[in-house]
Parts: structure tokens; sequence; C-alpha cells
């Protein structure tokens, strides 16, 4: 299975110059069967002003508009809308990146009326590129969140084990948290909305060559055989095109690396490291984990190094017992 890995932290060393579009939203909610295609008007008492673009519940309770001793309040039962409103700076004149970290978990996301994405798993990110879509002035950034309990509503295959402990059996079919979905477990508050950061990311001025080193898409599939490790490395690359690139592998002074191939666009290799450390949860072991970065070379210039975060390697194996009926994870 191919990982998307997570994107690189924002103060990274070489990683493109981020802004958080953390401030400046509101939020509206619609009951599912009057909620249209088009967001709420700028009636007075539509739209409600948040501190930051955080799930409903943690924005509603923010704002004082509700809270877990309040009335039961099904968010899954609403449409929720997203708006940010702002004014391009003049490095986003240039090539530019909008990411989402985590949208919960029906997602469309729209800029100055176009759509970018649609998304229904929230554990995905996403990264739009954004270059010459914006404006100076005046952009509209809207986040529609469907309800999910419509979705739930429609008929589709019974589960082979019924989960007593989950309110809907249809969950199965959805990419989405049980938290706040499992009664008696969990406080009743769904994730709905935004969970993870919204951000702008620019990667070169306007006129100026796209020198700047950037990944613009990445994905990693870590695997253990035996003693040893393995890490597939599937990315697209951001900029001029460099001689070489390499990935590699870190963990305390030992390194490992290779040579990654292009083709049509992708550049794809494989990294073996022999022989690994496992990632562990804490009751079992160390969570080991190795630093990944790419080394890009171009012409007589110093090699530049981007890190790309952390890879851990683990196996997970179903165990069927000596009669071939169980079922358990090792």
């Amino acid at each position: 299975m191919r990982l998307q890995a997570r994107p690189l932290p924002a103060d990274a060393p070489l990683a493109p110059r981020r802004r958080a579009l953390d401030t400046g939203w509101a939020i509206a909610g619609q009951p599912h069967d009057l909620a249209g295609t088009q967001p709420p008007g700028d009636t007075a008492g539509e739209w409600l002003a948040i501190s930051s673009a955080l799930p409903v519940a943690a924005a509603l309770a923010a704002a004082g508009r509700w809270s877990l001793q309040s009335a039961p309040r099904r968010f899954d039962a609403e449409v929720w809308w997203y708006r940010l409103r702002f004014d391009a700076l003049d490095e986003h004149a240039g090539a530019c990146t909008l990411g989402f970290d985590g949208l919960a978990t029906l997602a469309e996301v729209r800029l100055n009326g176009e759509t970018l994405l649609r998304s229904r798993n929230m554990f995905r990110s996403h990264e739009v590129e954004v270059t010459g879509r914006l404006r100076a002035q005046g952009n509209e950034l809207l986040l529609r969140f469907d309800a999910l309990d419509a979705q739930l509503a429609q008929r589709r295959g019974r589960p082979r084990w019924r989960t007593p402990m989950v309110e809907h059996p249809q969950l199965r079919w959805f990419r989405t948290t049980l938290l706040g979905r499992t009664p008696g477990w969990s406080p009743p508050a769904a994730v709905v909305g935004p969970w993870q950061p919204i951000w702008l990311a620019a990667h070169g001025a306007a006129g100026s060559s796209d020198a700047t080193p950037r990944v613009a898409g990445l994905q990693l599939h870590s695997s253990v055989a035996g003693s040893n490790g393995r890490l597939e490395v599937w990315l697209q690359w951001g900029g001029d095109v460099p001689q070489r690139l390499r990935a590699q592998l870190q963990r305390g002074s030992r390194v490992w690396q290779c040579v990654l191939e292009e083709k049509e666009g992708e550049w794809h290799g494989v990294v073996d490291v022999q022989p690994v450390d496992r990632w562990w949860p804490h009751t079992h072991g160390e969570p080991a984990l190795y630093a990944l970065r790419l080394v890009a070379e171009a012409g007589g210039a110093a090699p530049v190094a981007l890190p790309l975060g952390h890879v851990g390697f683990r196996s997970v194996v179903v165990d069927r017992g000596t009669d071939g009926a169980g079922f358990g994870l090792v």
C-alpha cells in the first residue's frame, strides 16, 4: 500500500515560504434538507466569526455557542460552511500551493467560485497548485462539509460483524473517526470540519526562475522482510530538474541511501535498511524512527538537502490460529 506522506513542516530548512490561514474565518450551518449548493448570503446572523479554522464543535464552543453541557446536537445532520476572505501577498503572485492537512469528512473546497477538490477521507492531506488563481485582493475560500447522516441513510451491504459501540453500522464505508459517534464511549461531539492546518505556500516570486527545491507530491511505502527494512519512494519534483536526486535515511550515525530514477515526471527509488530497527508501541519496545531527506545535486553547486520528516518500519500479520478459524493481529 502506498501511503501519502505528511506535508513538510512549515519551519523546515528550504521548505516553501508558508503562510498559515488560521485567522479571519466564519462558519455557517444549515439543515441538510434546506441546504443548497451555494453558501448562505451575508444576511446578519447567517455567518458566525470564529477564532480559527477549528472543527465545528470546537469552533462553536470557543465562540460560546455550544458546550457538552448544552442540549445534544447532531453535527452530522447539518451542512457546514467555512468561509475565509483574504488578500494575497506579493510573494503569492508566483508559483504557490494551497494545502489542507485534514478535512472531516465529506468535504468540497472552492476558491473564488472554482471547485479545487472533493474529499471523502478525513485522514488524507491535500495540496492544490493555485498559481495564477489568486487575486491581489478579495479572495474567497469556501469549505463545504456535507451531512454525514444523509449518506449513512443510503442502503449498502450489511456488515459481517456487528459492532455494538458504534452508533451506525454504515460508518464502516467512510474514512472518518468514531470519536463522537460511539455513545457512552466518547462525548457526543462528532468531528466535522477542518481538523488540521490550512496553509498557502509560495515557491518563487513572479517572473523568477522556479529554482527553489521543493517536493510537489510524495508517496512512501515502508515494509519489513525478516531483519531488513525497505522504503519505496515516489515523488514529483518542483523547480529546476536536478542532475541527481538521492533519498537518504538516517538513524544515529548510520545512513542508508539510494539514487532516484526519473520516468515521465515521476521519481522512484528504494532504500534498503539492513538490519532495520522496528517501530514498536512504547509498551512493547522503542518506537524507532528514521530521518528521511532528499539530496539534490545540480551542476557544480553544493548539494541541497531537503528534510521530509521521519519514517518507521513495522509489520502487521493476521493470525488465524491452528485451525484457520481464528482472527488476531500480530
